[in-house]
């Protein structure tokens, strides 16, 4: 594209609530009367253990409101694992196995077979390092429902797999013993508000099938350990211990995924708006164009764009906020000889937005990759929006 891009986001309360929501309380308190917010219903297959994270922007900063209190959201833990077509009977039974960024279960667990590469050394996405493959800095992987977080694909949002952070959370504010519960071996983990969640010895499954059942259990993260990215986190249970640790992407491990509270009053809710530099209007044969974004209630998602107060293009799609992640879009325009696919929205250190999207050309022309960047609240001078 090589142009110079203005863009501009209104609502300051919509972006403070983008990624994320402040910590409120949930539901009306049980009084009929009180409609200020709407009961949110926490679904059945779900274990409160009292966490209660902070928001974080993508360089892992927490995210503040106007009066510099950090933004906060709730998560629940999943009583059972993952399998294909939901969650399995009991916290006994092993669920299914994924190899991590892959979102169906199969029967042979290699390289040969893996959807991201090959072999270590031609991964061609989620990698840090040129020595690995094709580049592209991906440390999260990818929700919604055209993702590669299978929680998030199976389930739907506001379901995911953990993040690193959200597992090791869980570690450290809680205690873990070695137990049998539902005649399996396995941890139980107990926070301190009493509840707790059991992890079985599920083993997992490799060149050779399932091994090391009722020995150990490994449970995927959706977080890249960057500095070896054939690597991904994962929690980590054997009868002496639990803990934090890299395991081979390739591997089939156990899901237990996590539902995050999102206020069904204040989702991601507003409108955007960029306008192109006047070089591009000219090539483009336009003057004024002004995109406009909307995040509805319903999770759907409005793209328009108009020039000289014609729309041009428009399209609908959905997205899947997320306190601890980029808002997923599922959101493409189609334009002559190009289709703009919008991927993800996150939050900069320095209070701006990123708008990651991908250009896909008619003529078979390589998938080219862009950014934009947001200014909250009024248009941003050029320096602002011209790089990161």
């Amino acid at each position: 594209m090589k142009k110079l891009i203005y863009i501009l986001m209104a609502a300051l309360a919509v972006l403070g609530a983008v990624s994320c929501e402040e910590d409120k309380p949930s539901g009306n308190g049980g009084d009929p009367g009180n409609n200020d917010e709407p009961a949110i219903v926490v679904p059945e297959e779900v274990v409160n253990m009292g966490m209660v994270l902070p928001c974080l922007d993508a360089e892992g900063n927490p995210l503040k409101d106007e009066e510099g209190n950090v933004i906060t959201y709730k998560l629940y833990w999943a009583k059972t694992n993952l399998t294909e077509s939901g969650f399995s009977a009991t916290p006994g039974d092993n669920g299914d196995y994924f190899a991590w960024g892959e979102t169906e279960k199969k029967n042979y667990y290699s390289w040969s077979t893996y959807k991201w590469g090959q072999s270590a050394t031609s991964l061609i996405k989620y990698n840090t390092l040129s020595s690995n493959g094709e580049v592209d800095n991906k440390t999260e992987l990818d929700s919604g429902p055209e993702g590669d977080d299978v929680a998030s694909k199976i389930l739907g949002a506001p379901w995911r797999m953990p993040t690193y952070a959200e597992w090791t959370n869980l570690l450290e504010a809680c205690e873990s013993e070695r137990t049998t519960q539902y005649e399996r071996g396995g941890r139980v983990v107990t926070a301190d508000n009493g509840n707790s969640i059991f992890f079985t010895f599920a083993g997992y499954k490799g060149e050779n099938g399932l091994i090391y059942e009722e020995i150990e259990g490994d449970y995927w993260s959706s977080s890249l350990y960057s500095g070896n990215p054939k690597f991904a986190w994962c929690f980590h249970v054997t009868p002496a211990k639990d803990e934090i640790t890299a395991g081979g992407r390739i591997g089939g491990f156990s899901i237990r995924p996590v539902w995050e509270e999102v206020n069904p009053k204040d989702p991601v809710v507003g409108s955007v708006w960029y306008t192109h530099s006047e070089e591009d209007d000219v090539e483009q044969g336009h003057q004024d164009i002004v995109w406009k974004l909307e995040f509805a209630a319903d999770r759907e998602v409005s793209i328009t764009g108009t020039a000289n107060d014609e729309v041009f293009s428009e399209a609908t799609g959905t997205y899947s906020p997320s306190g601890s992640k980029p808002v997923q879009l599922s959101l493409s325009c189609k334009q002559p000889e190009r289709t703009i696919v919008f991927k993800t929205f996150s939050a900069l250190a320095d209070g701006r937005w990123k708008l990651d999207c991908e250009f896909q050309y008619d003529d078979d022309s390589p998938v080219q990759q862009y950014y934009f960047i947001f200014v909250n609240g009024r248009i941003p001078d050029p320096d602002e929006v011209m790089e990161l």
